[in-house]
């Protein structure tokens, strides 16, 4: 017989792509949501445990609903994401999770500066389901023009999005060489919350390669700092602290 207490005594790592919370695309701010993004590249059995999961952990964390969108540069995996996924045994369901599955046979590629800039997710969205696309290029051209149009965090925001899904695509190089070149206030601030983003993973890696044993919240703390001098302090105290607190002492200010 199977215990009742549902606490997991030691801590899995289960990361979605992107989690956002929507509380500024509503009209009543109090109707706030959760919008889980996924990128698939291929079918894979393992997330129709692993979605599932999602939703109803950040159900009861945040309290408010959440939805679930795959997005795929390939038609046949977004057709495959669209199944409904039912949790229960045959007669006796208990949950269906259906997402939303974008791919380049359901979102229209979107070519206009004009268009873009009106609707800014959509140019997204086209962005990533049309990476493959010969039209890749012209797309992701006018997201980036779109992007200056908003505020610098949600600008921000939205190209780490599009650069996460283009992996493995032809797409990621047009979009790499056109933050390279481009002079939106959103690159500067991409590119150093990308630094420290690559910084907080390699000292969690150093820490694990190491086998000092890091908690739920502790990890947490280290992939979500972005103060560029705590973590500097860190990458260079995870080659010989024995415990993480150690690491986390060295922030404390001096008393």
């Amino acid at each position: 017989m199977l215990g009742t207490d549902l606490t997991e005594p030691r801590p899995h790592v289960r990361s979605a792509d992107s989690v956002l919370l929507a509380e500024l695309l509503v009209e009543n701010p109090g109707s706030r949501y959760i919008i889980i993004v996924e990128s698939q590249t291929d079918p894979d059995e393992d997330k129709w445990f692993t979605w599932p999961y999602y939703i109803a952990h950040l159900r009861d964390k945040y309290r408010c609903e959440a939805a679930l969108v795959v997005v795929s540069s390939k038609a046949e995996t977004a057709q495959w994401a669209r199944q409904p996924i039912r949790c229960g045994p045959p007669g006796l369901t208990s949950m269906i999770v259906t997402p939303a599955g974008l791919g380049p046979d359901n979102v229209p590629p979107v070519t206009r500066k004009e268009q873009a800039c009106a609707d800014v997710c959509s140019a997204v969205f086209s962005a990533l389901t049309h990476s493959r696309s010969p039209r890749a290029g012209g797309i992701l051209e006018v997201l980036a023009t779109a992007l200056g149009t908003l505020d610098t965090d949600t600008a921000t925001l939205l190209a780490e999005l599009t650069e996460a899904g283009l992996a493995g695509t032809g797409g990621l190089r047009i979009w790499r060489h056109l933050m390279t070149i481009s002079t939106y206030p959103y690159v500067g601030a991409a590119r150093a919350q990308g630094r420290a983003e690559g910084q907080a993973k390699s000292i969690a890696g150093i820490l694990d390669r190491r086998h000092i044993v890091l908690t739920g919240s502790e990890r947490q703390d280290i992939l979500g700092c972005t103060d560029p001098e705590t973590l500097d302090i860190w990458f260079d105290l995870s080659f010989t602290v024995t415990a993480a607190a150690a690491l986390f002492a060295a922030r404390q200010p001096p008393t």
